[in-house]
């Protein structure tokens, strides 16, 4: 009787250790870094076209950064290998067997909290293929979000500094780190500077009439138009200790765009890339145009990075955290 109550014991503890570790039957809270994606595939086909399309897609540098940066960083798993170790990972991209009915979906917080969990089912490569692609977005937009949803998390729980200026001003609030510190207040420009060992991140407030601006904030030709008017007034404070150099940000081939609204504002996101003329600095930022119909004027935010030689992505993505806990009070 022992030898049989051991033996199904046994058969217990096996089972238990293909699932993932629950307590009190709550999912485990997943504390892994949001920019690190499993992609749960066939070695053969990681290895073959379907691999080559989801390294170009996940992995593809990001636009603006010099050297190269991955958007993601890619794990790869094998699905007989993939078992409760790995099944609590925060972002996965499971590729199914072959079948003959062709799927994709999420399933979202399955074996942990949070957890992104993507399945792609095809009928074959090519179908396989076209799936992921035609998903792309979702699935970037998705895993890009959880990350800013992390920061944004880390960024509340730590000291936040009060910005009387932008309350003040222009009625609006950000969640900035107490790390950024002041470095400048002028009439109608605010500077925030985070300094690093390599370099620095800046958040700059400021100003324009709307009456100096021949376009509306989502007209195709606003940023173009804005160009000189915010290069002329960022260059008055920001450059290099080399003579005659110039702070330009890239309007022509901006990266990104996005519009939306939020309460009674319109908002213009862009990014681009950012270089001091007669020097060798340069780098990526990320911008916000505010338009509230009630004021004359344009609220401006912009961030950007200088870490030359080194990764700028973490700190972009702390940017686009702060600039996105926007609000009005």
């Amino acid at each position: 009787m022992n030898r049989i109550i051991y033996y199904i014991l046994i058969v217990f503890l096996l089972i238990g250790c293909h699932k993932p570790t629950r307590l009190d039957d709550n999912l485990v809270k997943n504390q892994e870094k949001s920019d690190r994606i499993l992609i749960v595939i066939d070695d053969d086909l990681w290895l073959g076209e379907i691999g080559d399309t989801i390294r170009s897609t996940l992995a593809q540098g990001i636009e603006g950064i010099v050297p190269f940066e991955p958007m993601f960083e890619l794990d790869q798993q094998s699905p007989t290998n993939f078992l409760h170790s790995t099944m609590t990972r925060k972002n996965i991209v499971f590729f199914a067997d072959f079948s003959d009915s062709s799927q994709f979906y999420i399933l979202k917080n399955r074996y942990s909290n949070p957890q992104n969990y993507f399945v792609v089912e095809g009928t074959d490569i090519k179908n396989s293929i076209d799936i992921f692609l035609n998903n792309k977005d979702s699935i970037i937009s998705r895993f890009h979000h959880q990350e800013l949803e992390d920061l944004r998390a880390v960024i509340n729980k730590s000291t936040v500094r009060y910005t009387s200026y932008l309350n003040e001003r222009y009625r609006l609030n950000l969640n900035l780190p107490e790390s950024y510190k002041r470095v400048l207040v002028d009439d109608n420009f605010l500077w925030f500077k985070k300094d690093i060992a390599s370099g620095n991140s800046n958040i700059l407030a400021y100003s324009i009439k709307k009456n100096k601006i021949k376009a509306s904030i989502y007209a195709d030709d606003f940023v173009q138009n804005l160009a000189s008017i915010r290069d002329s007034i960022i260059g008055k404070y920001v450059h290099s200790i080399e003579p005659n150099s110039t702070f330009y940000m890239s309007m022509d081939n901006y990266r990104y765009c996005r519009k939306f609204e939020y309460k009674n504002s319109k908002i213009l996101e862009i990014k681009g890339t950012w270089d001091i003329k007669n020097s060798f600095m340069s780098g990526p930022y990320s911008t916000y145009f505010i338009d509230n119909n009630q004021n004359d004027y344009y609220v401006i935010f912009e961030g950007f990075a200088y870490n030359p030689s080194m990764r700028k992505r973490e700190l972009m993505l702390e940017i686009e955290a702060i600039l996105s806990s926007l609000d009005t009070i």
